[in-house]
């Protein structure tokens, strides 16, 4: 009887991923590791979580399409003859199958439906599953979905992130502890808040082709060409949380306009300037 294939699961949301620093940087571990034959990288379709949820669904946020492409990427080459890297769409398909056998309702798939719906569409799989040790920390303490089940379908990989300290005297039986050399402390919401281009340029926190991919697709604010632009939608994303709807395209309407019309007076100003000053070489002429 052959041997079974091992895969490690890696379920994040992309939004976006992060390069050696961080998301790379662990996937570069373990293909290096050689111990499985594929890491699939599985994107998030609808998170669980209601605020994570929220914050992916707004306006002008990427698309589920987006952090596909953003982690095939970030993350396909990587794939090595012993070890293929795959961004597969196994949520989306988790979430369709829910929905059509539930009818109606909300659908919500968690970690432990992609993982039983993977087992049911590859048994001769073995999986295991990456984790860092914050969500880690989350499993053990019963904050997913059917927790215990989950822990004992798969193997774990925990992941030692920089800012979390690990409770390795709380690992259970048969996990293990990984240290990848290159994490640092970026993370996706560091990226998404940065902004500007050049902090990103040449560093090791985001891939070169995920930055201009956010640039080409306007994401996150980046590749906007005008100025006025960035300080109307940093002025929607400080006050949405605070304001109504109305009254917070008031306070942006009121931003634009000062922007504008600072800028008008310093058109006209200059304009006066260069007219006197021409009016008056033509008199002395």
């Amino acid at each position: 009887m052959s041997e079974m294939q091992k895969v490690l699961l890696f379920g994040l949301s992309g939004n976006p991923p992060t390069g050696r620093d961080g998301h790379g940087g662990m996937i570069e571990y373990f293909v290096n590791l050689a111990r499985f034959s594929e890491i699939w990288v599985l994107p998030v379709y609808q998170h669980m979580f209601s605020a994570k949820r929220k914050a992916m669904a707004k306006t002008g946020a990427p698309t589920y399409e987006d952090r596909i492409e953003m982690c095939r990427l970030a993350f396909e080459s990587y794939s090595t003859a012993s070890c293929r890297v795959r961004v597969l769409r196994t949520e989306q398909e988790v979430f369709a199958e829910m929905l059509n056998s539930r009818g109606t309702g909300p659908a919500r798939s968690s970690t432990y439906d992609v993982v039983v719906y993977l087992k049911k569409q590859h048994p001769d799989v073995e999986f295991s599953l990456l984790l860092g040790t914050d969500t880690y920390q989350d499993l053990r303490k019963g904050k997913w979905r059917k927790s215990e089940e989950l822990m004992n379908m798969v193997s774990l990989a925990i992941v030692d992130r920089m800012g979390v300290r690990p409770e390795t005297e709380n690992l259970l039986s048969g996990v293990e502890l990984h240290h990848p050399p290159l994490l640092t402390d970026v993370s996706s919401t560091k990226i998404r808040d940065a902004r500007a281009e050049d902090l990103l340029e040449g560093t090791l926190a985001v891939e070169t082709s995920v930055l201009r991919y956010m640039k080409d697709h306007r994401l996150y604010g980046f590749g906007r060409q005008s100025r006025l632009e960035n300080v109307l939608v940093a002025a929607s994303e400080r006050f949405s949380s605070v304001f109504s709807e109305e009254r917070r395209w008031m306070v942006i309407a009121g931003t634009a306009a000062v922007v504008v019309t600072v800028g008008v007076l310093r058109v006209v100003g200059r304009f006066r300037d260069g007219g006197i000053r021409g009016g008056r070489a033509r008199s002395v002429s």
